[in-house]
């Protein structure tokens, strides 16, 4: 049984997305930002610089893959492994979506953290949220090449579009969390991204890092963030402080609402189609 987006999402992610919809002309900027992007190329440079995820090549993200769409409902994306020196992962594309995830950030976190990351980039696939990223990549880019309404809805949008990229991301994190049944791999991956290195976990507690969120609180209001970052660098972050993410899903875990999204009408624990966890899947994926 799958979970509809729409139980989970933020409620951030829902509410700028409205405010960007509003924008006159952004139906204008979405359409040529999609005829910019040329998707074609992006496969095949991934073609032949990436493996792409097979029964037979890294299988085990395969078999993970299956669990997490199903609970997710979508279907199953191709998945790039590439040989990066940094940690990185995404996910592209408009008309097929597909995820690239590097070496470097499988070396780093343990099975469970790996099937979370991978979860919450198929979370950006369940909340459609890849059409409105293509919308920010262009906007990023300049925009140069677009008509004169399309730059004008860039001009008015500007402001919701990033803040609405960073919400976007406590949406694919709330999915993952859906996916796997449970926070804690993902905020473990989450944590090792901030300390750099894995064998820190007995050194790292919840608690601490969520009060340490709720010190940052009080540098983020407008004047401060501004003397901070400048205006400029405030405005283009494209992800929210990894503090701040860990503590959002605990919170959520807190109120109960994660519970309730993980079951149906009859209070019974909903559960993927598959047999197999993606947790159970990824283990033994060791770099």
């Amino acid at each position: 049984m799958s979970i509809p987006a729409q139980t989970y999402q933020h409620p951030l992610d829902k509410k700028l997305l409205a405010k960007i919809r509003g924008v006159p002309g952004v139906d204008i900027l979405v359409r040529e930002s999609s005829a910019a992007y040329n998707e074609i190329v992006s496969r095949i440079e991934l073609l032949g610089n990436g493996v792409l995820v097979t029964e037979r090549s890294f299988p085990k993200i395969k078999r993970a893959m299956g669990g997490i769409c199903s609970t997710l409902g979508i279907s199953e994306p191709d998945v790039y492994v590439i040989g990066r020196g940094e940690p990185i992962a995404y996910t592209s594309g408009i008309k097929k979506p597909f995820i690239v995830i590097s070496t470097e950030l499988l070396r780093r976190v343990s099975p469970d953290e790996a099937a979370g990351i991978i979860a919450h980039e198929c979370g950006h696939i369940a909340c459609d949220h890849l059409l409105w990223h293509n919308v920010v990549t262009t906007v990023m880019a300049g925009a140069g090449a677009l008509s004169k309404i399309a730059a004008g809805a860039i001009s008015l949008a500007t402001p919701f579009l990033m803040q609405w990229y960073r919400a976007s991301e406590y949406s694919a994190d709330r999915a993952a969390v859906v996916a796997l049944g449970r926070p804690a791999p993902i905020q473990g991956g989450l944590m090792k991204l901030m300390t750099g290195h894995t064998g820190f976990e007995s050194e790292l507690d919840i608690d601490e890092i969520c009060r340490q969120a709720d010190a940052l609180d009080k540098y983020l209001d407008e004047s401060t963030w501004k003397k901070i970052l400048g205006v400029s660098q405030r405005m283009f972050l494209t992800h929210p402080w990894t503090i701040v993410r860990i503590r959002e899903l605990h919170r959520w875990e807190q109120s109960g609402e994660l519970d309730a999204v993980l079951r149906d009408d009859d209070g019974n624990r909903i559960s993927s189609r598959d047999d197999t966890s993606a947790i159970d899947a990824m283990k033994g994926l060791e770099m």
